[in-house]
């Protein structure tokens, strides 16, 4: 380390470069405490407005009614298993895999196009076998799952997302992980009215969004100080 060469500038403009970035690492910490924040209120909320029980811990006013338990195959009308390829390359329409499920770059595959944003998908096969995903349109791939709700598709997510953990933990066979044949039958779900799941997930959806922009600013952030180290450094 003794014998490491550093080019120096003068102090000022040592000091101006320290400034800068010191401001920008304040910024970026400022900017992760929010997206945790926003993260702690959504997970508030799913516990208190989702309930395994027939009446949640929180509730808006003009609902009273108890809660119905069904089961997840109750609750659809569609099920599809996913028989879509990577080499099915094409234009027909984009190849719903974990990559592209995931925040990956899409890919085109000649496969017909056969879920919608409406429908929720489960990951069937591998590691993170049991992840659940919504808001896609495309051809689904050979390791996934779609339902297709009968009632509101955002509250079906949101319920499943609260209990993500548990399907990992209780719902996949063990060794090599798969979601358990019998996942539909066996997994419940409590459903108010749908005006009310319609309610309940607005709101969550809309912590999802924010929560989704504030990252995206915390990316931001962290490719403009990559973009000054490379550049301001030699």
């Amino acid at each position: 380390m003794r014998e490491s060469q550093i080019y120096l500038t003068n102090v000022s403009e040592q000091n101006k470069i320290g400034s800068l970035i010191s401001k920008l690492d304040k910024l970026l910490t400022l900017q992760q405490r929010k997206v945790t924040l926003f993260k702690q209120l959504k997970g508030s909320l799913l516990d208190s407005l989702i309930s395994g029980k027939d009446t949640p811990l929180v509730r808006f006013n003009e609902f009273k009614s108890k809660w119905t338990l069904f089961t997840l195959k109750d609750i659809v009308t569609k099920t599809i298993k996913g028989s879509a390829k990577a080499e099915m390359h094409g234009k027909e329409s984009i190849y719903l895999d974990t990559h592209y499920l995931n925040g990956g770059n899409p890919s085109m595959v000649n496969s017909p196009t056969n879920v919608s944003s409406n429908d929720i998908i489960i990951l069937w096969d591998g590691s993170q076998a049991g992840k659940v995903y919504h808001g896609f349109t495309g051809a689904l791939g050979s390791t996934l799952k779609s339902y297709t709700p009968k009632y509101s598709s955002d509250y079906l997510f949101q319920y499943l997302k609260k209990y993500q953990n548990k399907i990992f933990a209780n719902y996949r066979t063990p060794n090599i992980p798969h979601v358990i044949k019998d996942f539909a039958t066996v997994f419940k779900v409590n459903l108010p009215s749908t005006k009310e799941q319609i309610i309940i997930s607005s709101l969550l959806k809309t912590l999802d969004v924010q929560i989704t922009t504030e990252n995206t600013s915390v990316n931001h952030l962290k490719n403009i100080k990559q973009f000054l180290l490379q550049n301001m450094f030699i």
